[in-house]
Formats: structure tokens, sequence, C-alpha cells
């Protein structure tokens, strides 16, 4: 049986990428994507927080198979694939 792998990909009023890990689970896929969202709209100033909602962002999508050698099966196994990681590299703190 072929397991399905995910990526999340994000976007804000700004830029738009992939995160770099992926997820064997698409509800932990979806788990890590609001939580981002949640977190990103939370680092906003609070009369920025509604305009933020909407700016930020996410989708899950299907990126391939777990029988795949080469995807990356658990998130925490990669730094890169950590919100801290994506807060202070990609977005940049504030």
């Amino acid at each position: 049986m072929t397991r399905k792998t995910y990526k999340v990909l994000w976007s804000n009023a700004h830029a738009s990428d992939a995160f770099p890990v992926v997820f064997t689970s698409k509800r932990e896929a979806e788990r890590f994507g609001a939580a981002w969202k949640r977190e990103m709209v939370a680092l906003e100033a609070p009369e920025a927080r509604a305009d933020a909602r909407w700016e930020y962002e996410w989708e899950v999508t299907e990126v391939g198979s777990a029988d795949d050698p080469d995807a990356v099966l658990d998130e925490g196994d990669s730094e890169e694939g950590s919100l801290d990681y994506f807060n202070r590299y990609i977005a940049g703190d504030r």
C-alpha cells in the first residue's frame, strides 16, 4: 500500500512558498498550517490582526508517496520544518 505525503504551501500579502517539511498525514499538515497562521497573526500589532487574518493563507498539497526514498517523513527530523525556523529565517523576527 502506498502512503501519500503532503506539504503546506503558505502565502501572505508579499510572498509565497512551501514549507520544506513533508508530512505523512494530511491532518498533521493541516495542523501545522493552522498553527503557522495563528502564530503569524499573533505577531501582528493588535490593530493589524484583522487584515492579517485575510493576508496569511496556507493550503495542503499532496506531493508524493511515503515509499519514495527521497521523502522526508518526520517534520521533527528537520529544523527547517519548524515554525521557529520559519519565523527566524523566512518571515524574519518582528
